[in-house]
């Protein structure tokens, strides 16, 4: 499908190459032959984007999807063929253009002067030329515009459908609610999230707290514990001094002395 959509692109440059066979770009744009150039080409280029086969689903989708080759190689052919450069995505987006402005027209079609041909308003800038082709419709008027930069490339195709000052205050409207609209919403987004981060420290806290707690109880657990041994281990300490001064006046008393500074007892041992 893909190389059938860039064939029938390359045969409709062939076809606008057949009325314009030969032509060569002039070598300034604000001339005569440039201004002929341009208008020549401008109906061609306007039948092309406003054919039905173009805004088929399957053709939109193929030619939004032009590669950067493939652009480069359209506009090279159209270049050869007209003496204008339209690369492949220019055409994308004056299709799509012309697709989405067709509703709010109604049935387009090309406004007709009084020499009963199809009216095309050219404008010669330093920079650029503006050619301007009015529409015709049910529901609006419109306009086609495409502008041609200095190296004769064309760098936009655009559909422009003419708005009442009433519709056009209604868009602005609509467009400007939906902006504040979105950055009110974020706004409030924004407001819950630093709502959230005041209230995650509180969610925190308990269980904080109570790790806190269960840390502070088994510090004072082991500190009891280091107590209680180094109080024990005094106790015992005590307890054998107290025994070893049994035992020896135990000794003396047995010897008849009346005094136990003869013999120390060094050491006690439990006999079980």
């Amino acid at each position: 499908m893909r190389k059938k959509l860039i064939l029938t692109a390359l045969t409709l440059i062939c076809l606008i190459g057949l009325t314009a066979c030969g032509a060569k770009t002039p070598t300034r744009l604000q001339s005569v032959e440039s201004k002929m150039l341009i208008l020549q080409n401008a109906d061609l280029f306007y039948n092309m984007v406003s054919d039905p086969e173009m805004a088929s689903p399957e053709s939109m989708e193929q030619i939004s999807n032009f590669t950067d080759d493939e652009s480069v190689m359209i506009g090279q052919t159209y270049l050869q063929k007209t003496g204008l450069y339209l690369d492949g995505k220019t055409i994308a987006k004056a299709v799509d253009s012309y697709n989405g402005s067709v509703a709010d027209i109604g049935n387009p079609r090309r406004a007709i002067g009084e020499d009963g041909m199809p009216v095309v308003n050219i404008e010669q800038k330093a920079d650029e030329v503006i050619v301007n082709m009015p529409l015709e419709g049910d529901v609006h008027n419109g306009s086609v515009e495409m502008i041609v930069d200095r190296n004769f490339h064309v760098t936009s195709i655009t559909t422009n459908v003419d708005l009442t000052v009433r519709e056009s205050l209604q868009k602005a409207g609509i467009n400007t609610a939906i902006g504040m609209g979105t950055v009110f919403v974020m706004l409030i987004v924004i407001s819950f999230i630093i709502s959230a981060m005041s209230v995650i420290p509180k969610l925190m806290e308990p269980s904080e707290k109570k790790k806190s707690e269960e840390t502070e109880k088994a510090v004072d657990k082991t500190i009891a514990n280091i107590v209680e041994r180094e109080e024990s281990e005094e106790s015992e300490e005590t307890d054998d001094t107290e025994l070893a001064a049994v035992i020896a006046a135990a000794v003396a008393a047995f010897e008849g002395s009346s005094s136990s500074d003869g013999f120390v007892v060094r050491s006690i041992r439990r006999i079980r």
